[in-house]
């Protein structure tokens, strides 16, 4: 399938090559890529009986070593080298589920951020629809007839294949252990264990539904209940739950409802419809359904009307959309100054022109009041796209975006690849936030860019929002890259916030009045914040309180001799978490209970140390005992819909604080909420990373930004060990524009994005040598081969997280300044080299390089 080296002298070659373009000259073949991070792509023959069928952008089912899997055809080569090629084994679509377009905007992402093809074009498709046979292996022998001696790993996996068969992949996944296959094959020559093919089929369906249709209701308009029996009695209808149920479609004029929803509240039987449907009275039929998912809530409904600055933005987005090219927008707009509202009417317009768009937000939480305006404003065109969706859900969504049903897909960074046809506008809505970059897999796309690009190849205007745009964007549109549109006021005329810096070194001196403090680990709520909450609960308005830390306490540290409780997979403390009083890892989710000890000492002066959320909470409750608390961060949306649940209470004045992390800081509109409340702006103030002032800045500019959105001005306390830090006069003077001067000059003087191009480079093993080594070998490697002065490479240095999951991580920053289209060629040049040497070491199945164009996560 994939070119492979002969062994034959060139002469030869050149005439096997020869014969075999005569063989397949008459051969559809056709050049596959797979959900795999291979680069390469796999050719195979179509055949005779789906000559011409065939398309690109299509999926097939191709063998691949021992299973059958699905791929998408890429491209249709007129020869091969290869000297035997294997036919697909299956069609599976009749059009292509992937048009050209976006086979461009994936070869974009495949080349930009050195992803391999196949991971990104099944980025645009749900996992439901990605068929393959799978092998499965199961205990042959009960436990009392087995007497064999077996080793440590052949009882393990056996005795665990005894509970239900799996295969390789899921045993060494419940294991833990990469050697699983070959302990496998041993148990099988010990006729311990059998293994079952499993032919590839569809993992998820369309959603079918029974329907009662009673086609005869116009018949019945206007009869009373003793024209009905009659009519009863004439059609020999003896039972009474017969003809209380005809009734029921008669009173209520209903002609059309789903079966199960029929038995529940006409409290019928199956058996009372299909008497019915007998008598040809009710007919039942089935009809596929979309599944439902909950995940908008209703704001106050309200006339909106727009002001001139609006206006005048919307004007210029419209004159864009109408000249039918590409065009970018940075729309930056002080936090309620109505971008979303601009968002909708500039896409009303779009929708008068058959176009489609596409809506991208970075977080779940800010999806349900976004949906219930989009579906207020366009009804059913909208589709969804997010991670918390199930499969059978995205699998709706996916269909009904190919039959062309949805006409604006909203949603997290993944809806980018969503397949739309048509598309004349893309919405980056709060552009700067950092979880529009996928850093945890490949493709490590960052979707705010590669919007742009998808936007060129379909000629549409990208509209990026923000309040607090990221300094690259910022530049971007400073230096006419971007064209900028401004809305400096807030929609509803009110004013910003009062924003206060409260100095805790200062409250925490012996002099300062902690009149409600039982004891100094809990000084983290000033006096003053402590007044403002208690006179805001008094005023029945709402308070937003954010800690971006989850958890208790930060961690548990001993008195005596000064040891952490550290996780034993990564180099991370143990944060205690008091719900199940345990220490737990936020990176691997090892847990331990609460030690009475200190691990390393013995000594039992140990003290929990930090504040997290789940603290806070508790302190609050302690401090105002009839206060409606809800806490909102990692550790309470697991549930399917808990999103939805809780910020729609918080609208509705069910409770009056919310404390939370940073999902409670952006782009949601609570018109009550008057005092904000920041407990330590500290926490990620001073991370060895160059973004840390600018995160902090805006993340303190966005949750200030939830205050005062009613005829109230709102108040904003931030607490802070640092207040000499030159960011808070900016914050207090809500001075975006101020903030940027001073951080780009710092950008400049030392080289930093948006004046470079970063690239991390990334070696992780189990064997922290190996990595190290492999690691100055690609150092070695780059330096060779680079000739310029303006391209910097960093030697190897230990991840900030030096051990992660019980692997060790090292990185190598390339910086490259960009000078020009030729310092790009310059620097993809020199990491398309590295990605060659690295397809040529031999790594382990334990070790991986990863390598991250543009990162924002340096940990």
């Amino acid at each position: 399938m994939q070119p492979q080296t002969s062994s034959l002298q060139p002469s030869s070659c050149k005439l096997i090559q020869f014969y075999i373009y005569l063989y397949f000259m008459n051969v559809d073949l056709v050049n596959l890529a797979f959900n795999l991070p291979i680069d390469s792509l796999f050719t195979y023959s179509v055949p005779k009986e789906l000559t011409g069928e065939v398309k690109i952008g299509c999926r097939v089912l191709a063998p691949l070593g021992s299973r059958n899997i699905t791929g998408i055809v890429i491209d249709c080569p007129t020869s091969t080298t290869l000297r035997k090629v294997k036919p697909i084994c299956k069609l599976l679509d009749a059009e292509p589920i992937i048009n050209n377009e976006m086979l461009e905007f994936c070869r974009w992402i495949s080349k930009y951020y050195f992803s391999p093809i196949g991971e990104v074009v099944f980025s645009a498709i749900p996992k439901s629809i990605i068929m393959e046979s799978k092998i499965i292996f199961r205990a042959k022998t009960e436990p009392q007839n087995c007497d064999m001696e077996l080793t440590e790993h052949q009882e393990e996996i056996f005795n665990l294949l005894l509970k239900k068969p799996l295969t390789i992949k899921q045993i060494e996944g419940k294991l833990k252990y990469t050697g699983a296959r070959s302990v496998i094959h041993s148990l099988i020559t010990k006729n311990l264990v059998e293994s079952e093919y499993i032919e590839a089929s569809a993992k998820v369906k369309a959603k079918i539904e029974k329907f009662v249709t009673f086609e005869l209701l116009e018949d019945f308009i206007g009869f009373t209940s003793e024209m009905i029996d009659i009519f009863a009695k004439d059609t020999n209808m003896r039972s009474q739950k017969q003809v209380d149920l005809l009734k029921y479609f008669i009173v209520n004029k209903i002609k059309v409802i789903e079966l199960t929803k029929l038995l529940k509240d006409a409290a019928a039987s199956t058996a009372v419809v299909n008497s019915l449907c007998k008598k040809d009275i009710l007919k039942i039929d089935v009809r596929e359904v979309q599944r439902k998912h909950e995940q908008e809530f209703s704001n106050d409904e309200k006339i909106i009307e727009l002001n001139s600055d609006q206006k005048d933005v919307i004007k210029k987005i419209i004159g864009a959309v109408n000249k039918k090219e590409f065009n970018p927008y940075l729309l930056y707009g002080v936090t309620g100054s109505g971008k979303t509202q601009v968002y909708i009417e500039s896409i009303k317009y779009l929708m008068t022109q058959n176009k489609t768009a596409i809506v991208l937000v970075p977080e779940i939480s800010l999806t349900p009041q976004l949906i219930h305006r989009f579906r207020t404003n366009f009804g059913d065109i909208i589709g969804v796209i997010h991670s918390r969706l199930t499969e059978g859900q995205k699998f709706d969504v996916f269909r009904r975006i190919i039959s062309g049903d949805i006409k604006i897909i909203i949603g997290a960074r993944s809806a980018l690849f969503a397949p739309i046809k048509n598309i004349g506008m893309i919405v980056v809505d709060e552009e700067h936030d950092s979880s529009y970059k996928q850093a945890e897999k490949s493709p490590r796309y960052h979707a705010r860019d590669s919007a742009i690009i998808r936007g060129k190849i379909n000629n549409a205007v990208v509209v990026m929002g923000s309040a607090t745009p990221s300094l690259e964007s910022y530049y971007n549109a400073r230096t006419g890259k971007y064209n900028i549109l401004e809305l400096p006021h807030r929609a509803m005329k009110t004013k910003l916030p009062a924003v206060e810096i409260i100095d805790m070194k200062q409250e925490l001196k012996p002099s300062s009045k902690y009149v409600k403090y039982e004891s100094p680990e809990k000084r983290f709520l000033s006096p003053k914040l402590i007044y403002l909450i208690d006179q805001t609960i008094k005023n029945k308005q709402s308070i937003i309180l954010l800690q971006n830390r989850r958890g208790y306490s930060a961690y548990l540290e001993c008195q005596e001799c000064g040891n952490v409780e550290m996780c034993r997979n990564c180099d991370i403390t143990l944060i205690y978490h008091k719900a199940k009083n345990h220490l737990r890892c936020h990176y691997c989710g090892f847990t331990i209970p609460l030690p009475e000890k200190c691990s390393k000492c013995g000594s039992s002066n140990i003290l929990l140390k930090g504040t997290g959320t789940e603290k806070v909470e508790e302190e609050i409750m302690r401090l105002f005992p009839h206060a409606r608390i809800k806490r909102m961060d990692a550790d309470t949306v697991r549930k399917k819909d808990s999103y939805r649940q809780i910020l729609k209470s918080f609208h509705e004045r069910e409770f009056d604080m919310l404390v939370g992390t940073q999902m409670i800081s952006k782009g949601l509109d609570f018109p009550n909420v008057y005092l904000v409340g920041v407990v330590s702006a500290d926490i990620g103030l001073l991370t060895p990373d160059f973004r840390s002032y600018e995160r902090t800045f805006q993340l303190m500019m966005q949750v200030s930004g939830r205050s005062g959105r009613s005829s109230d001005n709102g108040r904003v306390i931030i607490q802070t060990m640092h207040p000499e830090n030159y960011i808070f006069p900016y914050i207090i003077e809500h001075d975006y524009e101020g903030f940027y001067q001073k951080e780009i000059s710092f950008r400049r003087n030392f080289r930093y994005p948006p004046f470079s191009r970063l690239c991390l480079i990334e070696v992780e093993g189990n064997d922290a040598g190996r990595a190290n080594s492999i690691a100055s070998r690609l150092y070695m490697k780059l330096k060779n081969l680079n000739d310029e002065k303006t391209i910097e490479i960093m030697k190897p240095t230990p991840a900030l997280i030096y051990k992660l999951k019980n692997r060790y991580r090292f990185h190598i920053i390339v910086k490259s300044l960009k000078q020009g289209n030729e310092q790009i060629v310059r620097t993809e040049s020199l990491l398309k080299s590295i990605k060659s040497d690295i397809e040529n070491i031999n790594l382990r199945t334990t070790e991986r390089i990863h390598i991250d164009v543009d990162p924002i996560n340096f940990v």
